[in-house]
């Protein structure tokens, strides 16, 4: 066995490539790939030399063209795309003035099982990494999601978050320059993790296919210029404000169908393995032929090779449509989704109401572990009620999966149906 090893961490590392696909090297020397698992890839230093805690130069690439599965590599962000020394005028976000390459990692030995490990550590010699824009372009021109800038027009700004802005706008075509209306997703800020973090959420929507779930339109990246994610334009806005206005009379029948719609749009969500982890009435959006299409993938995470996620990050969360997992563990998975479709009904029925909203969000987990519930509505029929309170569940293994909330929401569309007939 080699007695100098380099682990590298990552995520889905063998879901698109084998150990042969990978190239790895250290100061221009390559370093040959003996293992590669979902969460690590090994390679072998025994030929390079280095000191400890000296700055070595990684690279690492894919087959003939790496780029094409960039978006499985989420540590690549920083080992594979800073890695490239390319000319100022090709990046995205501010210029650095310090002129310190990005490319620069250092190697730390930690004793493991009494081998010697390395593990790769993120350089701090640049603090505000950049991107390459055409690299960038490369990658969506292979999945067919590129917009070229001079096609996308921006007007007025609709919406704005902690970091991201939407905006109303016209994307012209390619062939009749015929315009249509478009959301824009960009940053309000240059940062790398608030850049990363639009990007990963277009890259994770770049696949959905589904009546039921926000389509995403394309991305355009420009030399200089902040990324801009490019949706439908949705004149009726979001689930939530839809049923909260007055001049919107929905019946009973009416709402269940647009709870059936989410319920949809999350079986199918489930059956790629992502997780939603901010399902909401707001995260909803409805079409011109009041459809319901599930959306606001900001807070996801794509899991497509687990069940479950799990961070201690301290945000802001949506805490009242959090499941008891969520609150005490940080744990989120397809039946905390399930928890979260439970308090959607409850806002449909109760015409947008706020949920909880006599309880503070730092008593909620209190509240939820002695068993506590949001009461049924006046408006919501009882057996409707009871497949929420299965939703709710304290034990995850107890809620309904969601083609099982399908098939009861169709059964009581159809009851109904029968009952007016």
């Amino acid at each position: 066995m080699a007695d100098k090893l380099l682990e590298l961490k990552g995520r889905y590392l063998n879901s698109a490539a084998r150990k042969e696909d990978y190239r790895i090297e250290i100061n221009g020397s390559r370093c040959p790939v003996l293992d590669v698992q979902q969460t690590f890839l090994i390679c072998d230093l025994s030929n390079t030399v280095f000191k400890k805690d000296v700055p070595l130069l990684v690279s690492v690439s894919v087959g003939a063209n790496w780029k094409t599965v960039l978006e499985h590599i989420k540590i690549f962000h920083i080992s594979v795309m800073y890695l490239n020394n390319q000319e100022d005028r090709n990046m995205i976000g501010p210029q650095n003035e310090t002129g310190n390459s990005p490319a620069q990692v250092t190697l730390r030995y930690d004793q493991i099982d009494s081998t010697p490990w390395v593990f790769v550590e993120e350089a701090t010699q640049n603090p505000n990494p950049r991107f390459d824009a055409f690299e960038i372009a490369d990658i969506l021109k292979q999945h067919n999601i590129f917009i070229e800038r001079d096609l996308v027009r921006l007007r007025q700004d609709i919406g704005q978050g902690n970091s991201v802005c939407v905006h109303k706008g016209y994307l012209s075509s390619m062939e009749n320059r015929k315009k249509q209306l478009v959301a824009v997703k960009t940053v309000l800020q240059s940062g790398k993790q608030d850049i990363n973090a639009l990007l990963d959420e277009a890259m994770i929507m770049k696949d959905f296919d589904h009546p039921n779930v926000l389509s995403l339109l394309g991305i355009s990246v420009a030399p200089g210029k902040f990324p801009l994610i490019i949706f439908p334009f949705l004149a009726n806005g979001n689930l939530l404000s839809y049923i909260q206005r007055d001049d919107n009379v929905q019946s009973c029948k009416d709402l269940m169908t647009f709870g059936l719609d989410v319920a949809m749009g999350m079986e199918y969500l489930c059956s790629l393995k992502f997780v939603h982890r901010d399902l909401a009435a707001r995260n909803c959006m409805v079409d011109d032929n009041l459809q319901i299409k599930v959306a606001n993938f900001g807070l996801a995470r794509d899991v497509y090779t687990q069940n479950v996620y799990s961070s201690d990050n301290k945000k802001t969360l949506p805490v009242k449509w959090m499941a008891p997992e969520s609150l005490k563990n940080g744990i989120y998975s397809t039946q905390s989704d399930v928890w979260s479709f439970g308090v959607v009904v409850w806002e449909l029925m109760a015409r947008g109401s706020t949920p909880y909203c006599d309880i503070n969000d730092f008593d909620m987990r209190n509240y939820l572990q002695s068993g506590e519930r949001l009461k049924r509505t006046d408006f919501c029929p009882p057996q409707l009620y009871d497949l929420m309170l299965r939703c709710w569940e304290s034990d995850p293994d107890d809620r309904p999966t969601f083609q099982e909330i399908n098939q009861r929401i169709t059964g009581l569309l159809e009851q109904r149906l029968n009952n007016v007939k």
